[in-house]
Parts: C-alpha cells; structure tokens; sequence
C-alpha cells in the first residue's frame, strides 16, 4: 500500500522521516527501498550471489574494466572532438572543440581527483550504497540488504546485533563492488562535468563577446566561468547537485531555522521555508550539467537504468520475481555491456542494431555538442576498430568461438588453440572476461569466422545481394553467440542446456548449481595456490562441492587418449589465483 503524506501530522511526518534517516544512515539508502521482511528466496539470494562475487578475479575483471573504459571514453569523445573540430565552419566552432578536446584530455584534472574518488569509494564500501546519487551502484538492483536486523527480527532477539554483523560480513563482495564502482563513477562525473562546464563557459563568453571573443580574453575570464558553473556539483558529502539534494539541504536549513527560532512551527511554515530555499539554490544550468555527467558516470560503469521495452521487462520480472535471479543473478550491467558493444557495431540490417543506430542519428541531430562529439567519436572509433579487429582475426591473431562443430572445436582445443583469445607468437591469451572490450571483440571475432565460413560455403555464387546476406547472419549470428557464451549468461546458458538435453546434461548441472554455493574465494583457490594443473571431475553433488576446494582428491579428467586434462596456467600461483586472464601455448 502506498503512503499518503499529506495526511500524516507533523509528528508522524518527523517520525518517518527520522526512521527513513536511520535506515539509510546504516543500510544506505537502498535500506530503503523494502521496509518490510524479506522472505526466504531474497535471503537465499544474498548469500548465494555474494558467493558467487566473492573471487578475486570477479574484484580483477571489475577493476580493470571499469578502468579501461574511463581511460576509453574520453579518449573517444576527444577523437569526435577532433572530428568535429576539422569540419567547423568558423574560427569561434573550431575553438570550441579544440578547447572540448583539450578539456577531454585533462588527465592532471583527473589524477588528481584520484585522492577524494577513492575517500568516496571506501564511503560507499562502509554504507553499501552509492554516495553519488541514492541507489545508483552496480549492485542496487539487488534491492538492498537481506541479512538485517530489521527483516529478521525474530533472530535478532537471540542475537543483537550479531545479525547485522553478520549480514556485513557475508556481503563484503556486494560491498567491495559498490566501493569501486563508485570510484570510477566519481572520477568519470568529474571530468565530464568540467568539461561540460566550460562548454558552457565559452558559449556564455561568445555571446557576450561574438567576434572580438580572442584569445587574450579566453586565458583571463573562462576559468572563472568555469568554475561558477563547475562549483557545487559535487556536495560536500560526495553526491551530486540534483533535486534531491537540494530539497534536503532545504529540510535540514528548516530545522536549523526553526530550532533558532525557538518557536515550533506549523505544517505550512515549513514547506514554504523549504519552497524558498529550493527556489533561491536551483540552477537549470548546473541541473543540466550534472544531469549529463552523472549519464556519463552511468555509462562508465554500465549501470545506466533500462529504457528499451525489453530491458524494463526483464528487469521488472527479476525485481518482481526474485527466484528469477537463479539464472540471471544480474540484469542491468549485462545488458548495458552488449549494448556498449553494439553501439559501436556496424549498421549491420538487424532490429536491435537498426533501433541503436537510428538513435545515434536522432542525437546527433538533435543533441549538445559535448553529446554530438561523443557519438561522432563512438563512430569513429568504432568503425577504425572494427577494420583492426577484422584483419586481425582473419590473419589469427584474435580467435572467436571457434568451429561450430563441438568435436572439432575440442579437438582444436587439445593443440593449445583457445577461444575468445589474443593470440601472441605461440602463446593464447583469454580477453574473454575484460569487459566491455571482450564484448566487442568476441562479437567482432565471431561474425568474421562465421562469415568466413559460410563465404566459402559460396565460393561459387558471390553475387552482392548473397554476401550482403551473409554479413547480416554473421551479425546476428556473432552478436548471440557472443552473448551467450558471457559468464553474466551463464546460469541461463546451464538451464536451457539442461532442459533441452536433460539426459545428458541436468546431472552436470546439478554438480554445477551445487558448487556455486561454495564461496568463489575458495573455489578459484582450486588449481592455482594448490598447485594443482588437472581439472577434476565430480560424479555426485559432495564431490561437485568438494571440488570448490583447492586439495581436492578427485580423480582427473582425461581426452580420449587417457591424458590427464589439464588447466592452461601462468606458473606463477598468486597471478593464477587473481588473474581473469586465461593463458595457454600452443602444442607440438
């Protein structure tokens, strides 16, 4: 049932309020978001995806792909700078995206908002929800805590606040994650919002000034300019100007007001004390800056919130749902991850790309100029990757998934030959984890053999129209199988194996669902601090969990000609142990 405020007293408003506070002061605001018990499915959840979340390659591949694509980023909207800049029609255009992209480019700016990024990373860590804006960390979707004294009462009773201790503990994963997405999100809003300042700051200066705008005034009026608008996008607490923040400041100023006072004031008093400070502190201009830097914080990170019909429906059914997320524990990254990758796919003629590219021509038609740079650099830059990247897989310097028969593709791999790899002299090495580029990469990779392959099924019918369809089946064939074969898909790539071969394969997927409960700390332990190089086998669900344990005294898996199977390693334990990146050499 919903709330109706307006017909609460003002004690009983105070009171919600103070209890909202103290949820938020020690859940974060997620704390929020259900007041009401968890049932068992959401506590079950808690435990289960922190499990999963708990390795330290998982900390390794969010790390370094959110790294990646902070450096990428505004390298890329530099390069539409620079596009934009070569086609200006005037000197005061050319000046402007020459100015974007030395603002762009301003790595000092970001080095050193490093310091306070990482104080508001660990801020985030200790109250497990983003400081930047409520609710916008990798991990909301999750709805917030389960393992808490307030939705466990009866154990609570029993033990204290052992509870909530113990809830800490157990999401140190979740929280691990939230700490460092909001790092990158805080280093990310910060550039983008200097930049965008000083958009701003020009346009304000060649209005004033039109032609006689020169250089000499550039150098002695728009830092300040910049700055005015730059100045309070970040609050003192690390969020962010918007609407939300100023009315809270505006109910804190009303109770210090009012305690001044000394005098108890009424409903109507209040709200319009808070009125007038909302309406003296809010500026359309710095609204509108934020609102675009924190899209771009959003982007960095690939939480940006679902707008197209399938995302919100999929993300609606998990939320509504909860058992749902025993296959797709998460919903929003994933997608935002292929989307990052299709945007910068070719216009191939598939409905998913056609709706992606066709908003990209919208924008740039109708878009700022901050906007239009970063979607002409998308283009670019896309384009120059996607010419690399097929010439690399056709000399075989990048593989896809492989053959698509899966005994000639197992075969391949018995040589040293491994997918989704980079490969270097003899030497594979696995992308297939470094999001958002292994996305593209992967789908890059895949559209090409599956071309290649199906082109030489036509060598004798090469007619324009016949290849054209060839291109189009390799995307769509590409982009799913890439897709599917992601580690975010894997739960629902092991049930619809399962369902469509239960004989052969529910068993595997029992062991597997079986295992993952047991913390990845402990499983990716297994075959790289132990020392082991054989992949084990498990006949029965104690030995799938057995397994999860470095040490474990399963008998190895062997080819067809009795050879133990062994794991592609480093040599080096530790690196084994944290690195995303699967390495293997080719086989005489």
């Amino acid at each position: 049932n919903k709330l109706d405020i307006s017909k609460l007293s003002t004690e009983e408003l105070d009171k919600l309020i103070a209890k909202a506070a103290a949820v938020t002061e020690k859940h974060g605001a997620a704390g929020v978001a259900e007041l009401s018990a968890k049932g068992f499915i959401e506590l079950h959840n808690e435990i289960w995806i922190n499990a999963l979340l708990s390795g330290p390659r998982t900390f390794a591949v969010n790390a370094i792909g959110n790294a990646l694509t902070s450096i990428y980023l505004p390298f890329e909207k530099a390069m539409g700078a620079q596009i934009r800049m070569w086609g200006a029609k005037s000197p005061i255009e050319r000046e402007k995206y020459r100015l974007m992209r030395k603002e762009l480019l301003n790595f000092g700016f970001y080095i050193s908002n490093l310091s306070e990024a990482f104080t508001l990373g660990r801020k985030a860590f200790t109250k497990e929800d983003s400081v930047i804006a409520p609710r916008a960390a990798v991990t909301s979707e999750l709805k917030g805590p389960a393992i808490t004294s307030e939705h466990l009462p009866g154990i609570a009773n029993y033990f204290g606040t052992g509870v909530d201790k113990a809830g800490r503990v157990i999401r140190l994963p979740i929280r691990l994650l939230t700490g460092t997405d909001e790092f990158f999100k805080q280093l990310q809003f910060r550039q983008t919002a200097k930049t965008d300042s000083a958009m701003k700051a020009y346009d304000d200066l060649v209005a004033e000034y039109g032609d006689d705008l020169t250089s000499e005034i550039l150098e002695k009026e728009l830092p300040a300019r910049t700055a005015s608008y730059f100045d309070g996008l970040i609050r003192e607490g690390g969020e962010r100007y918007s609407q939300g923040q100023l009315r809270k400041d505006a109910y804190k100023d009303m109770l210090r007001a009012m305690a001044a006072s000394g005098e108890e004031w009424d409903a109507v008093t209040r709200q319009q004390f808070m009125r007038d400070h909302y309406t003296r502190n809010f500026n359309q201009s710095k609204m509108d800056i934020s609102d675009r830097a924190f899209s771009a914080a959003h982007e960095s990170t690939f939480t940006s919130p679902q707008t197209g019909t399938l995302g919100k429906l999929v993300q609606k059914a998990v939320n509504e749902m909860p058992v749902l997320r025993l296959i797709l524990p998460f919903v929003s990254t994933p997608l935002n991850i292929i989307k990052f990758a299709g945007q910068r796919t070719l216009p191939f003629d598939l409905p998913v790309l056609r709706k992606w590219h066709a908003k990209r021509e919208a924008d740039l038609a109708a878009g700022d100029d901050l906007t239009k740079a970063a979607l002409m650099g998308r283009q670019a830059v896309g384009t120059a990757l996607w010419a690399g990247g097929v010439t690399a897989v056709a000399s075989g310097k990048i593989t896809g998934r492989g053959p698509t028969d899966p005994n000639e593709r197992k075969i391949l791999q018995e040589t040293g030959w491994q997918p989704y790899s980079l490969k270097f002299g003899d030497t594979y090495m696995s992308y297939q984890r470094l999001d958002p580029f292994a996305t593209f990469l992967g789908a890059v990779a895949d559209i090409t053999e599956y071309a290649s392959e199906k082109r030489g099924e036509r060598l004798d019918d090469p007619e324009w129209e016949e290849l054209l369809g060839i291109a189009s089946g390799a995307a769509l064939a590409g982009l799913s199988q890439n897709a599917i074969n992601k580690s975010y898909m894997t739960g629902l790539k092991q049930i619809l194996d399962a369902v469509s071969d239960p004989d052969a394969r529910m068993e595997k997927f029992i062991h597997t669902r079986a295992g993952s409960y047991v913390p990845s700390f402990f499983g990716q332990m297994a075959g790289s601090l132990d020392g082991d190089d054989a992949i084990r086998e498990s006949r029965t669900v104690l030995e799938a969990l057995e397994k999860r344990f470095p040490g474990a005294g399963l008998d190895p898996r062997r080819n067809v000609l009795g050879e133990v199977v062994k794991r592609p390693k480093t040599g080096i334990s530790l690196i084994d142990y944290v690195s995303p990146i699967i390495v293997s050499s080719k086989k005489n």
